[in-house]
């Protein structure tokens, strides 16, 4: 087919720049909070793993670490000295790259994807940088593709068609992800920072059984986050559905906010209607 699949990593979006001399800097996709890119540089490039790195080359890539997205928050989200030390114990974040936009100064990101790709390819072998594994799917296979990716510290599949340039916008990507719903109980309310100062962040919850508990910060609209902070008391003890991507023993992966439970909650579903 026209569409080959990639694992999708489970990590954050990071650019990796390569300057004139073949020094690296991995940049992050988010912003700071006071303003410009985060400009990190990770123990990942501090042993002698890498080979000599092509000159003025961008890869576009993921860090990650084996022990999963909380584990790399963690590291990211420290000072370069803590962050250093965390991985003195829990062991080195991971580059993990999926494309290439410039290549040895020569801009490529006009080429189709299945040439990038061999290119990428070709920089993981003489640099020993790790490329993100790809797929041949077709419809019978995708779900077999789909959990051999989520095995290997993936959160999914992204769908790439082959001639796309770099960026996709003339084939958009698709992201394929396993979804589960489940009811878990409101036991918990966190105030959000920044654009949701003064409403609701994130939403703690546990399953029914009390046995997995989560944060819940994603899924909610503006109006939603306002209306749960000023009705906490009506919102705690509140039956929710969550989206998930797996569930643990301990938790739940990925979790994502969906509706009140329309059988099992006892808010005022007109009301909510009104929030989205």
């Amino acid at each position: 087919g026209d569409y080959v699949a990639q694992t999708k990593v489970d990590g954050a979006n990071f650019t990796m720049t390569i300057g004139a001399k073949g020094e690296p800097h991995l940049v992050s996709h988010r912003e700071s909070t006071n303003g410009g890119f985060i400009d990190r540089k990770f123990r990942v490039f501090n042993s002698k793993f890498y080979g000599s790195l092509p000159p003025n080359t961008i890869i576009q890539g993921e860090v990650w670490h084996p022990q999963g997205p909380f584990i790399t928050a963690g590291i990211l989200n420290s000072n370069p000295v803590l962050a250093y030390s965390k991985q003195k114990i829990v062991g080195d974040v991971k580059f993990t790259a999926w494309d290439i936009s410039k290549y040895n100064g020569k801009d490529v990101s006009d080429l189709p994807f299945n040439e990038r790709r061999k290119i990428l390819e070709k920089v993981g072998r003489q640099c020993n940088i790790d490329v993100v594994e790809q797929f041949k799917i077709t419809e019978s296979n995708l779900d077999s593709v789909l959990n051999k990716a989520m095995k290997d510290h993936g959160e999914g599949l992204v769908l790439k068609n082959k001639a796309m340039k770099y960026g996709g916008e003339d084939f958009p990507m698709v992201k394929v992800k396993p979804t589960i719903i489940k009811n878990a109980r409101i036991i918990g309310f966190t105030q959000g920072e920044g654009k949701n100062q003064g409403r609701l962040g994130a939403l703690s919850v546990e399953s029914l059984d009390g046995k997995q508990k989560a944060q819940v910060g994603t899924g909610f609209s503006d109006k939603q986050r306002e209306y749960i902070w000023k009705n906490q008391k009506i919102f705690k003890g509140q039956v929710v559905e969550v989206e998930m991507m797996e569930e643990t023993n301990e938790s739940f992966r990925a979790p994502r906010f969906n509706r009140p439970s329309p059988t099992k909650s006892t808010i005022d579903f007109d009301q909510w209607e009104l929030l989205s």
